[in-house]
């Protein structure tokens, strides 16, 4: 999964009226700028003016998010 999948998966997410409790995208060699996407969906999606509770669980195993520093 590259960053502008993700991208797309965060929009999608964002406009849902619906309260997203568990999230998993293993498996999908999401490396180090797909790890900013998902921060920036997260930030987003928890900061909605909404009153639905924010993501408890997030499964992100066996992707590339090692390298760089992150």
């Amino acid at each position: 999964m590259r960053a502008p999948q993700l991208e797309a998966l965060a929009t999608i997410i964002r406009k849902s009226n619906t309260s997203l409790h568990h999230l998993s995208i293993r498996g999908n060699r999401i490396g180090v700028q797909g790890a900013l996407a998902i921060g920036v969906m997260l930030r987003d999606y928890d900061n909605r003016d909404t009153a639905f509770k924010g993501i408890e669980r997030l499964f992100l195993d066996n992707n590339d998010l090692s390298q760089g520093g992150i």
